[in-house]
Formats: C-alpha cells, structure tokens, sequence
C-alpha cells in the first residue's frame, strides 16, 4: 500500500491506511499521507465517512549546521512518530484489498517482553453512583492518589526484572539502557522479595521518606523533581538521585502472581493486603504503598476515619457529623496530596483488568476524587478581539469559555492564568454571552496550579459571580510563589 521516497530532497508517501477492531467490533480507519513537508492525517469508522483531513508542516531546523535536517526530512520523522503511537495503540497497516501487511497484534502476555499495545486499567476520572453509594454507606476504601509517573515492574518466566513506563516502553526515548538502570534501589528492593515468576506489579514513581521527601510522617510528592528525574538520561537521573534523593515505587495493585491474573480473579483487598506484606518485608525504604482510609464506627453512632499508612502508623479522624467525602478531601488538602482514588474492596475488575488494545479501560468500581483548590479571579470575555472562547455544541449560542486573571499591584497590570469553561449551566452560557458584562469577578474552583501559574481543571465555584469584589481585589497573592507548594 505504501511507497516511500525518503531522502531530504523529497519525502512522499501515498496514503497509508491502518485498521484496529475495538472492543464493540467496529473497525476504526486511520489514514497517513506524507508529500513533501506536508502532512495530511484522517480517520473514521470502516464503511463510514472520513474525517475532514488535518495537515501538518513541518519546517527546516538546524539551518546551517552540520546537524541541518530539511523540511522533508522533518516531516517524514513526525508522520513515523504518529505510525508508532498508532501501532502503540493496536492499529494495523493494510494494503489496497484491505488486507492485513503485518503479523497479528500481539494479544496474549509474554511476562519478559510485554507488548506495547498492552494497558492496565485506570481509575475513573470523576465520581460515579455506584461509590457514591458505598461512600454513603461507609463501604468504600480511600486510597492516596500518589502525584508522581505510573510505572510497571514484571518478573518474567526467568525471573528476570524488567521495568515498564505506563506505555510499555522499557527505555528512555533517547538510549538504550533499560529503566530499571537508573533505579538500582527498585532492583534491590524487589528482587530481595523473591517474587514468583510471571508477577507483575502496577505502581508510582514517587518521592519517599526514606530519602528526605517528607511531611509530617508521611511521604511528600513532587511530581516536578520525579518527571526531571524520568526526562533525564540515565547518568543524570542518577547522579540527581544521588545529590537530591532517590525516587521511590508506590505499589497500587498486582497484575498477575505466578502467571495468575489476580486483577481479574482476586479481591482488591486481599491484593492490597498481600502488597502490605510486601512492603513490610523490604529493607531499603523505596518500597512503599498508599494510605488507606476505611471508615470505622467506635462508639456508636459517631464516625471515625482510619488510615493505614506505610510508615506502620494508624491516624483517626473524627467526622464529627460531617461527611466523610467533606473530611478526607479536606484532609488531603492538608496533607498537600493530590486525592484519593475511591475504590469497591470487594472488587475484581474482569475484562476491565487490562487489554492490548493500546487505551486503558476505567471500571466503574474505582474512581478519583481530589479536593478543590479556589480564588477569586477577573474574568473577560470578548471573541471578536481574541479574548474567550465561543460556545460550540451545546454550547453554540454562547460562552465556551472565558479567559481569567489575577491583578498584580506592583506592575499595576493583569496577569492572565487560563481559561475557564467549566461549571457553566445553560443559562450561564447564554447569559454571559454579552461582551458588555466583563471584566467581571468569578469565583473559581479548581484542582491545583502549574508550575508556570496556570490553573488546573477550573469551574465556576459555588460563590459565582463575586459582585462585592472589585478586580483589583482578586490579586496574584492568591498563586503560589514560584517554588512554592500549592495549598
């Protein structure tokens, strides 16, 4: 189906066309086509309508060094990356007839070379009813949502140790050296623990106590320090460890022991207990697994929260008639952690435990929770000189999102942070649709600040429009200050 000139004086490919099947049976079509610097992508469902097609330019870089790479040239990598990710995901590449030019995906576990289009399961993104109800009913178990880099770590038939990134790959993009070798305390740690062959563990790169990442007790994340550890070559990522602390692997869940696939067969909680035990055993401190909060009821009739936590210390806290969702979250806000991942103990995840499909599948029976963060903010809207968003979809006749800032009184000037589209009903988008209206005041929620003081997940909060504060009220001291945590 393909044919190709690469060279940097012209790269061209005619279309190439690659298929996947998901897990409805419905066939997805993606099409690649490469003329010169140009780019153009499409897709859509087999017997179905293509997309409009999407181009990409690509420029020259490094003009006039040795290292110069063409537009051609630039172009023909990019179109490569966007084949691999593709493959990643389970898509094949079929001639003219359709027929398949590649050997099958593979769709079946080799524990010393698990497949790139393999992925674990992940939690949901937002609450849903079947644990709101076990909330309700004092069922759940709270899990601390570590902030750090998903990683996996499987013992193969010969009992070899191999680490994985949440994309299967088991190198940094730039060499060769396998992950695990800018981790040798995850090497001692766990093969100290003699693990069956064929096991597979699922969890977070994270910052420990045991190399000074701590609050109050507890382990601190610091997702900046683990990604520049993750993004670095492996001689840097360990002389980093060694000056700045040595990252720690936060146990979430167990794949597979001995070959079994214990995510679809055993109880969450009988897995949790066994990786307890586990982490009781190691010796180096880099070992580590999420607090657990369940809710106990001592004396009766008053509630109490329990969390187990790594270092063998058990914390209670009083609900005092509130809900227990309102004292976790604002627990976690304290503890400055990320969430919670709220989950059914009794639960096995069946065909949503993992597939090789290349896109993770979120069961219903595990889902996040992360408590909110809020300001006050100036918010503008107006479209025809480039400021907001207009509505499409259900949003047409109206606001998609505004654009928000915070006053900084030294430089008398506003400092734009983001966007914010979320939390608006039908009658907000259309009411504050009218340019007229602006600046206004809006309270916002929202999850956390970036590292270049942008916000995170915003939407209107509770408060709305702030009429009783005037905009140079809503200043930049409400950001952390670069190098700050955000509380």
């Amino acid at each position: 189906m393909s044919s190709t000139t690469d060279s940097k004086k012209g790269a061209k490919w005619k279309a190439r066309e690659f298929r996947q099947k998901d897990r409805t049976g419905r066939v997805h079509r993606w099409i690649v086509t490469l003329d010169g610097n140009t780019v153009s992508l499409t897709d859509g469902l087999l017997d179905g309508k293509l997309k409009e097609p999407t181009t990409h330019i690509e420029k020259a870089v490094n003009v006039g060094k040795a290292n110069e790479s063409s537009p051609e040239e630039q172009a023909r990598l990019w179109a490569e990356r966007q084949v691999k990710l593709k493959r990643r995901k389970g898509y094949r590449e079929v001639d003219k007839q359709g027929r398949y030019m590649e050997d099958e995906v593979i769709t079946k576990m080799n524990f010393n070379d698990i497949p790139e289009n393999f992925r674990a399961y992940k939690p949901q993104n937002s609450m849903n009813s079947y644990l709101q109800k076990m909330m309700d009913e004092g069922t759940a178990w709270w899990v601390r949502k570590r902030n750090g880099c998903m990683a996996i770590m499987a013992v193969g038939g010969d009992h070899t140790l191999t680490m994985y990134s949440s994309t299967l790959q088991q190198t940094h993009k730039d060499e060769d050296i396998p992950w695990i070798e800018r981790y040798p305390q995850f090497q001692e740690a766990i093969e100290a623990l003699d693990l069956p062959p064929r096991t597979v563990l699922l969890g977070e790169l994270c910052c420990v106590v045991a190399a000074g990442f701590e609050h109050e007790g507890l382990d601190r994340d610091d997702l900046d320090y683990v990604n520049g550890v993750r993004g670095s070559l492996t001689q840097i990522a360990l002389d980093t460890q060694v000056e700045h602390g040595k990252l720690g692997f936060c146990v979430w869940d167990i794949l597979s022991w001995n070959g079994e696939f214990w995510v679809q067969t055993t109880p969450y909680s009988d897995r949790m207990a066994r990786i307890i035990e586990l982490v009781g055993k190691d010796k180096t401190g880099y070992l580590t697994f999420p607090e657990i909060a369940t809710v106990i009821e001592e004396p009766a009739e008053h509630y109490w929260v329990e969390i187990s936590s790594p270092n063998s210390q058990t914390y209670r806290l009083p609900t005092r008639g509130a809900p227990v969702e309102k004292v976790l979250l604002q627990y976690a806000k304290e503890m400055r952690w990320e969430g919670w991942v709220v989950v059914d103990p009794t639960a096995t995840y069946g065909d949503k435990a993992f597939n090789f499909r290349g896109k993770a599948e979120r069961p219903k029976e595990c889902a996040k929770l992360k408590p909110k963060l809020e300001a006050d903010f100036i918010v503008r809207y107006d479209p025809a000189n480039g400021i907001g968003v207009p509505g499409k979809g259900s949003k047409k006749v109206g606001v998609g999102s505004v654009f928000c800032y915070l006053w900084d009184p030294e430089k008398r000037e506003e400092v734009y942070v983001g966007k914010c589209g979320g939390g608006l009903c039908a009658a907000d988008v259309v009411r504050f649709a009218n340019p007229k209206l602006y600046p206004m005041v809006w309270h916002i929620e929202f999850s956390a600040w970036t590292k270049d003081g942008s916000f995170q997940f915003p939407e209107l909060g509770d408060k709305g429009v702030r009429d009783d504060k005037t905009c140079e009220e809503c200043t930049i001291d409400q950001r952390p200050a670069p190098g700050e945590d955000s509380e």
